[in-house]
């Protein structure tokens, strides 16, 4: 899995915080956490009470990807339930969910898309698409 060790190559190069650029003037913090030269994950400051997304959640998320023909998913939207139109199963958002997180069709799911997204998109793994993500 190649793009999963792009990923930590990168992350582990940025030992301090450093920014990712949103729409406009706004931007969202990441802070790698490396422990023993191990990239456990990150914790970035645009989610609110849950900073913090294991290296697991990137690994499942180019998993989902890497198994699409055209390797690429919709990212989902956590705004309706986990298996409803908007967030089917084989979303970014409700992989994640089910597969990191435990969740089952039906329940709610804490939305972190946007940092998923953005890190995958600034390692140079993911193309960060209008809806969807795509693999490069």
């Amino acid at each position: 899995m190649h793009h999963l060790q792009n990923l930590k190559n990168k992350l582990s190069a940025h030992t301090d915080t450093f920014e990712i650029a949103l729409q406009g003037e706004k931007s969202f913090t990441v802070t790698p956490v490396i422990q023993n030269n191990i990239v456990l994950g990150v914790n970035v400051s645009n989610l609110d009470t849950n900073r913090f997304l294991p290296i697991e959640v990137f690994a499942v998320t180019i998993s989902l990807l890497s198994w699409t023909g055209d390797k690429q998913a919709p990212k989902g939207n956590a705004h309706v339930k986990l298996g409803e139109v908007g967030l089917p199963l084989n979303s970014v958002e409700g992989h994640v969910a089910r597969i990191v997180y435990g969740k089952t069709a039906g329940d709610s799911v804490f939305r972190r898309i946007v940092p998923i997204s953005r890190i995958l998109e600034w390692a140079d793994v993911c193309h960060n698409g209008r809806g969807y993500l795509q693999l490069k």
